[in-house]
């Protein structure tokens, strides 16, 4: 290289600047592909944002779901309980009125038998 410069120094710069001129174009295509890349890389992580999005809101869903129907099953828990209640009170006033008929028909019993 010392020789060609000497011999001829155009020559050996033209040959310097050709090869740095490969060495622009090189880097220079190896940017671009990068460039390509991190663009990819940049829709790829925006849709993996919205997708944890969509994941972080459902999972929100899913919890007031949860929370609206332990509140149901709350509720229906109360009623049924309720209809158990009204079932016992119902029963028990039944019962008390059979007594108080039964009573009713001893004492006209009675009644009659002093009237005679």
């Amino acid at each position: 290289m010392v020789k060609t410069m000497k011999s001829n120094p155009k020559k050996a710069v033209e040959n310097q600047l050709e090869r740095l001129e490969k060495s622009v174009d090189a880097v220079a295509g190896q940017a671009v592909k990068e460039s390509a890349d991190i663009q990819r890389l940049t829709l790829e992580v925006v849709d993996m944002r919205q997708e944890m999005a969509l994941l972080e809101t459902k999972t929100g869903a899913d919890r007031k779901f949860d929370l609206l129907m332990q509140a149901i099953d709350g509720l229906a828990a109360k009623i049924d309980a309720m209809h158990t209640e009204q079932f016992a009170l119902n029963h028990g006033l039944n019962r008390h009125e059979t007594v108080l008929v039964d009573h009713e028909k001893r004492i006209k019993t009675l009644e009659v038998e002093v009237k005679t």
